[in-house]
């Protein structure tokens, strides 16, 4: 088995095979936070997490609202502006949802970019739902693999976690945005 570093390295390769701008590999690289190595040696990246620091609360439909719904909205952003666990929970939402996914859906792997070279190593997922057709150029994983990249997505979100609790001891919550709209 290899370890992280390797996997870094060799897609690392694989990046640079495919694009030729420096910037684009660069960001690439940078934003790939672990590798997950697939039975056919196929390199599945998962990305780097940003902080997300901006939260809004729409209220009304159609720009018409009763002052309620902005009561509600107002509550919302005030709650978001004040209360770290909100500030976590939404930070770790999509990779939670991801976690999810890899049990409730038929998860494929498929090549990540059209037009890359057929013995390219680079891979993306595919989540499908129990009655939809399966995915054109894209092979079921098989449970092994699954947990693979489970614990992937386990060791990202371990590491986002640390940065969120390192930002949070930073800044709190002084540096976060909020507000309310009305929606239209």
């Amino acid at each position: 088995m290899k370890t992280q570093k390797e996997l870094k390295d060799i897609y690392a390769e694989q990046i640079r095979a495919y694009w030729k701008t420096p910037r684009m590999i660069d960001f690439c690289i940078k934003k790939a936070a672990y590798i997950v190595e697939l039975d056919g040696g196929e390199l599945i990246d998962i990305d780097k997490p940003s902080i997300e620091k901006d939260f809004c609360f729409g209220y009304g439909y159609c720009g018409v609202s009763t002052n309620e719904d902005y009561e509600n909205a107002a509550a919302a952003a005030r709650n978001a502006a004040t209360n770290q666990d909100y500030f976590l929970e939404k930070n770790l939402e999509g990779i939670d949802r991801t976690l999810n996914a890899l049990d409730e859906y038929r998860v494929y792997k498929r090549p990540h970019y059209i037009s890359q070279a057929p013995d390219s190593l680079l891979y993306d997922l595919e989540y499908r739902d129990r009655w939809a057709d399966e995915p054109e150029n894209a092979k079921r994983l098989t449970p092994e693999e699954i947990e693979r990249v489970k614990e992937g997505y386990q060791e990202v979100r371990k590491q986002f976690v640390k940065r969120l609790n390192t930002y949070l001891k930073r800044y709190g919550l002084s540096k976060l945005n909020t507000w309310t709209y009305l929606s239209d």
